[in-house]
């Protein structure tokens, strides 16, 4: 099977008549260049073999696709920073509805916490569906590896699981909907409340492993950029990621202890015993 220069240190083989004498993939289809000399160009792709030959930096590959990742790239610092924000203003706007007003007024509760609570719900689910378009296409496949990448690669896990995150916000808000209906209700049943516990933790899981492989994609990206100025930058956004995400899961786990509570104060009074132990 042709590997990529980069898989090794030395330079290509050529023959007599100058073309390579190795299996070489094309890096803009993954095509075999064998046989072809660095003056001509992948009879698939029309990509230049010179191209090809001189490895796998980023800026030798197909430009479409490096073009690609850098859109990516955009979309992602867009979603997070707009996460950070909008995950710390709907703590405080969520709690403003739970403080009692100017001279002692009782506090707005019931409706307008559900009001801003679906508002926060659809705007947390916006930003969700801008991240993962930011992934798809960070994790959009090197041409060249199209015939050598294996089925579980990092970068397909990483899609995986990095689209799971659109599935999460719904899935979270329905949960929250949910479990707010259960616990109004005259009589509690542990199973629904079990059930979307198991569920979130499930997709929590399948969220988190795609968190870790899309930073192990992008530290490989990384080491194919020859100016160190763009891989810091690079290191900043997978820092960045994985902050921000920890961040808008410790707010989701103090979010759904404390809801049933809000909920709770927002309502009639005070919970019989048998729903305050839930």
């Amino acid at each position: 099977m042709p590997t990529p220069l980069a898989a090794t240190t030395r330079p290509p083989v050529f023959d007599d008549g100058g073309g390579l004498a190795e299996d070489l993939v094309c890096r803009g289809c993954g095509y075999n260049l064998r046989g072809l000399t660095v003056e001509q160009a992948c009879p698939e792709c029309a990509a230049p073999v010179e191209q090809s030959v001189r490895g796998d930096l980023l800026r030798f590959c197909d430009p479409a696709w490096v073009a690609r990742l850098g859109r990516g790239i955009w979309w992602i610092m867009g979603g997070e920073i707009a996460q950070l924000v909008l995950g710390f203003g709907l703590a405080i706007w969520l709690t403003a509805a739970m403080v009692p007003g100017p001279g002692g007024t009782p506090p707005t509760g019931g409706a307008i916490f559900g009001l801003r609570h679906a508002i926060g719900s659809g705007l947390a689910m916006l930003v969700a569906i801008a991240t993962a378009y930011g992934a798809w296409l960070f994790t959009t496949r090197d041409p060249a590896d199209a015939e050598r990448e294996p089925l579980l690669s990092t970068r397909r896990v990483a899609r995986i699981g990095l689209m799971a995150k659109v599935i999460a916000a719904p899935a979270g808000t329905l949960g929250q909907s949910v479990q707010g209906a259960v616990i109004g209700t005259a009589t509690v049943s542990l199973g629904p409340l079990i059930g979307g516990v198991v569920a979130a933790v499930g997709l929590g899981l399948v969220v988190a492993v795609g968190y870790i492989t899309g930073l192990v994609h992008m530290r490989r990206l990384v080491k194919r950029v020859p100016r160190p100025v763009v891989a810091r930058q690079l290191k900043v956004v997978a820092w960045g990621f994985a902050l921000s995400q920890s961040a808008a899961l410790l707010s989701g786990i103090i979010l759904a202890f404390a809801l049933p509570g809000l909920l709770a104060a927002a309502g009639t009074g005070a919970m019989p015993p048998t729903r305050a132990l839930l």
